[in-house]
């Protein structure tokens, strides 16, 4: 659908290129999928913060950046027959891991980069036992913390973005629990998710959101609504209501 990336992850987690076979630059802007659930990159802001989720068969990670330092983070799933929940940070030169405990082992979940709160925001998710996730965790660099047990339902391959304008997290779809897709809309102001009963894409998982600084917008690219039928929509969201672009 777009540029590819690699996720390579052996025992260190390491490589990670484009589809051009160069190394992961910051100044990248791309999303994209692969396999089942697919390599997800978001970049959340201008210059430093990112959010990636890969799942791949082995492995699901998500790393972000906080202004003005130079460490990611990364949150893992499981290789073949053993499960992970543990969380690594890379500095630019090795990985580390820092925490063992949190979220648990999980695959397909949704996270961001929240500026205003400076924490990473992960929900959703299937573990080993393929059970969905409901919760809304907390990663400030040091610790996890529970942060919601209410607001979407459980759910894997939500579109998650950080609204800047509006100091929301903009989440919307996902595959439920019952493997059907949803179509609804959440924000997090950091105590509470709020659903936005509006009008707006059709359900889906999978689809690609990234917050458009330059014009105040979320934006909503495509996903799934079902095997093997993708979308090729965009939609943009104004803070109060989805508009279809044409």
């Amino acid at each position: 659908m777009m540029m590819g990336i690699v996720a390579s992850t052996l025992a260190a987690r390491a490589s990670i290129v484009n589809g051009f076979g160069r190394p992961l630059r910051k100044r990248d802007r791309f999303t994209t999928r692969r396999e089942r659930f697919g390599p997800r990159m978001r970049r959340e802001r201008a210059a430093s913060n990112f959010v990636l989720a890969a799942q791949q068969c082995r492995v699901g990670i998500a790393l972000r950046t906080t202004p003005g330092a130079n460490a990611w983070s990364c949150t893992a799933d499981r290789p073949p027959g053993k499960a992970l929940g543990d969380t690594w940070e890379y500095d630019g030169r090795q990985w580390t891991r820092v925490a063992t405990t949190g979220p648990g082992p999980l695959q397909a979940m949704a996270m961001v980069y929240d500026e205003a709160r400076s924490m990473t925001i992960l929900i959703g998710g299937m573990n080993a036992e393929r059970a969905m996730n409901g919760k809304t965790w907390g990663w400030d660099g040091t610790t996890w913390r529970e942060l919601s047990a209410t607001g979407p339902s459980p759910r894997i391959g939500s579109g998650i973005a950080y609204d800047a304008a509006r100091r929301d997290v903009v989440l919307f779809g996902g595959t439920g629990s019952s493997f059907t897709h949803t179509g609804d809309t959440w924000l997090w102001n950091g105590r509470a998710w709020r659903e936005a009963k509006v009008a707006g894409p059709s359900a889906r998982g999978m689809g690609y959101m990234a917050f458009d600084r330059s014009r105040g917008v979320t934006v909503l690219f495509g996903g799934r609504f079902k095997f093997p039928e993708d979308a090729a929509d965009t939609w943009e969201w104004n803070g109060s209501s989805w508009r279809p672009v044409p």
